[in-house]
């Protein structure tokens, strides 16, 4: 019932976005798949009933290579592992884009890496922050809303001022279709690589 709480909210997909872009109750016998990236910023909202939530985490091998934190978990063997049974070896090398890659990534073991390896690792893979996956994912609109908060911080500008200059200056939203492709992205690839 929806008076018993615990929807999972989601928002609209930009930053630092509080508007809600639909709320899904929490039903029985109901499966929910989403993406949980920057693309999907969600919540679950305050629960007055015991509720049951089951997250299963399926990992991009390829995506994890390119990030420290994420690289390290493909090595932590009870913190992954890959489906339907298949040898995390194999996905891992899989997971690799070229020779060079796979090469280093057999010499590697599971467990704790050292700081040589990370160090190696960091170089071949190209390792990037956060902060550089975030801007390479950013809308017009989050550098446009970043700019203006500068403009602000740097006291060039009134805060109002600032944003109704954005506000002119930000592009139109498009208006929201259906996606199909959304709901099919569990049975992707992408989704499969390993878990």
């Amino acid at each position: 019932k929806s008076e018993d709480g615990g929807c999972l909210r989601i928002f609209e997909p930009t930053m630092q976005s509080v508007q809600v872009k639909h709320d899904v109750e929490p039903r029985w016998n109901r499966l929910l798949l989403f993406w949980s990236t920057q693309e999907v910023p969600h919540e679950v909202l305050a629960s007055y009933r015991d509720r049951t939530a089951v997250s299963v985490w399926y990992i991009c091998g390829r995506e994890s290579l390119r990030q420290p934190e994420a690289f390290e978990r493909l090595f932590l063997p009870g913190k992954l592992r890959c489906i339907a049974g298949r040898d995390w070896a194999e996905c891992l090398e899989r997971a690799a884009e070229t020779d060079e890659e796979r090469q280093a990534l057999c010499l590697m073991k599971r467990g704790a890496l050292s700081s040589e390896q990370k160090a190696a690792a960091s170089k071949l893979f190209r390792w990037r922050t956060e902060e550089e996956v975030e801007e390479a994912h950013a809308s017009e609109q989050d550098k446009c809303i970043r700019a203006t908060i500068s403009q602000i911080m740097e006291g060039d500008v009134s805060p109002e001022a600032a944003f109704h200059t954005a506000s002119h200056a930000l592009p139109a939203l498009p208006e929201p279709e259906p996606d199909a492709s959304r709901a099919v992205l569990a049975g992707s690839s992408r989704a499969g690589i390993g878990a």
